[in-house]
């Protein structure tokens, strides 16, 4: 069996720093049996954030078209429901709702994202709020998650419409990401609502008043039903392990191929006990679930001292000890250098896992054949 391990989300703040993971695995691993320079799906421009994430939902869902999910109604809420354990209604409409600010340039409206999270901007949580009334009256039920981050909807009433992610509307005009489909009408009605009720919120004003933005528009995107998606594209594999996932959409997802959780957080005195202690008992976890499936960790690292951490105190001491039960290890991370982004792999097993670089080892990483979902379910899930 193998272990695999994903490190989305690998993009610095404000683009000023690029992230070279793999040059460090490197130094001391040499995982040259298989080394490719991405995965075998094209870019699209719907698709910056979640290639990984489609990715591995074709890996585990064969009825999963990656370049389509988004036109599929891909159901993110529903997903991130499941994966923070809301314990979600299949058969109810369930999407995410993020605040952004719209502007007039020139003769267009266009979407303009601050560099942090806008969750964690000055005022968005009273924002939030005073979009729950209006939208409850509107038939949607606002969900926070536990520890804050993710704000979701849900809603008995129908809604198929197509909505463009919130990662994707950054610089776009509000015209050429409109909602598109059945139930389009409704999703514009909670837009028009909420900047109605955002453009009256003292919050907004005390944003205006530190130099910040207003946050003047709500955007409703990963609109769908899990039963509807997931009838629709069928089955899972037959074959299922164990899972650790930082972000709840992936989470969800490997809830939803019934995968089992691998709890490996410890408690000591009502608190976590530190960052290191936690990455090594991950690896005695994670090393005990892959003698009996195949395990799937995924990280979303986003300082380079967090990635740091991830690569000395858990990838590097799990490869060692998989090493001696001939396990594999698959990496899957995406990376970029200055404005370059994109997906690069690598896969080692048994004593290529500890193998130190020779000069004969002429493939490195980057270099090397696409991962396809055929290949990626081979390395991984046999």
């Amino acid at each position: 069996m193998s272990v695999l391990i994903v490190l989305d989300d690998l993009v610095a703040q404000g683009g000023a720093e690029s992230w070279r993971f793999s040059p460090s695995l490197f130094e001391s691993h040499c995982f040259t049996k298989a080394t490719g320079s991405g995965i075998t799906v094209p870019s699209d421009d719907l698709m910056t954030r979640a290639p990984a994430l489609f990715f591995l939902a074709a890996t585990v869902f064969p009825g999963v078209v990656p370049l389509s999910c988004w036109e599929q109604r891909w159901p993110q809420g529903y997903l991130t429901a499941l994966g923070l354990g809301l314990h979600p209604d299949p058969a109810v409409t369930w999407a995410s709702v993020s605040l952004s600010h719209l502007r007039h340039l020139r003769d267009r409206l266009v979407f303009l994202h601050e560099a942090p999270p806008w969750i964690t901007g000055s005022g968005a949580v009273a924002l939030i709020d005073a979009l729950r009334v209006p939208f409850a009256d509107l038939g949607w039920a606002m969900h926070d998650s536990p520890g804050g981050g993710r704000v979701l909807l849900s809603t008995p009433m129908a809604c198929r419409a197509v909505v463009a992610p919130y990662e994707t509307i950054a610089g776009r005009s509000l015209h050429q990401v409109l909602p598109q489909g059945a139930g389009a009408g409704m999703l514009m009605q909670l837009l028009t609502t909420g900047q109605l009720v955002l453009a009256r919120e003292k919050a907004n004003r005390h944003r205006e008043e530190q130099g910040f933005p207003a946050l003047n528009t709500p955007w409703i995107c990963g609109v769908g039903c899990g039963a509807d998606f997931f009838d629709q594209v069928g089955a899972p594999v037959a074959m299922r392990g164990c899972f650790w996932c930082e972000d709840p959409e992936y989470a969800g997802l490997a809830h939803q191929a019934g995968w089992r959780p691998l709890d490996w957080e410890t408690q000591k005195d009502n608190a976590v006990v530190d960052q290191n202690k936690e990455l090594a008992l991950g690896v005695a976890r994670v090393v005990d679930a892959v003698g009996t499936g195949p395990v799937w960790i995924q990280f979303s690292p986003t300082t380079n001292q967090r990635l740091h951490h991830l690569l000395v105190d858990f990838i590097h001491p799990l490869a060692t000890v998989l090493a001696k039960t001939n396990a594999g290890l698959l990496i899957l991370t995406r990376e970029t250098q200055g404005e370059v982004a994109g997906y690069s792999w690598g896969y080692g097993r048994g004593r290529t896992l500890v193998s130190k670089r020779r000069f004969w080892h002429r493939r490195r990483w980057g270099q090397g054949d696409g991962l396809t979902m055929d290949l990626a379910r081979t390395l991984w899930l046999s």
